[in-house]
């Protein structure tokens, strides 16, 4: 069985049940490779699950960012975690310059809106 396997069947009949099939993707990949295979400004919403060293973490926000459309949410988890932290902070005036304060909410997860225009 492939690793995670049980968390994306999960994640699938949630948004089955929700049903939002046909508005949300799932992608189980290298988060940079994803991202790269899709187009600029396409996703309202971007969570973020891989891994958590701050080099990671910032080679994530560099690929993701551009593909928020503007207005677009960029979440990811584990703000506890030194990596993703210090990732976030230190990205607020390079990438994430103009976007809104992080703001951390339940169970570690964080979050960020694009500007608009």
């Amino acid at each position: 069985q492939h690793r995670g396997r049980g968390t994306l069947d999960l994640f699938a009949r949630r948004i089955a049940d929700a049903d939002l099939g046909g508005r949300v993707l799932a992608v189980q990949a290298r988060s940079t490779d994803a991202a790269k295979a899709m187009s600029a400004e396409v996703a309202d919403l971007v969570f973020l699950d891989a891994d958590h060293d701050l080099a990671a973490v910032l080679c994530d926000l560099a690929a993701w960012t551009p593909v928020l459309k503007p207005g677009g949410l960029l979440c990811l988890d584990n703000w506890d975690i030194s990596g993703v932290h210090e990732a976030v902070l230190g990205a607020k005036d390079m990438l994430l310059k103009g976007w809104s304060e992080p703001v951390e909410g339940r169970h570690q997860i964080w979050w960020t809106r694009k500007p608009n225009g």
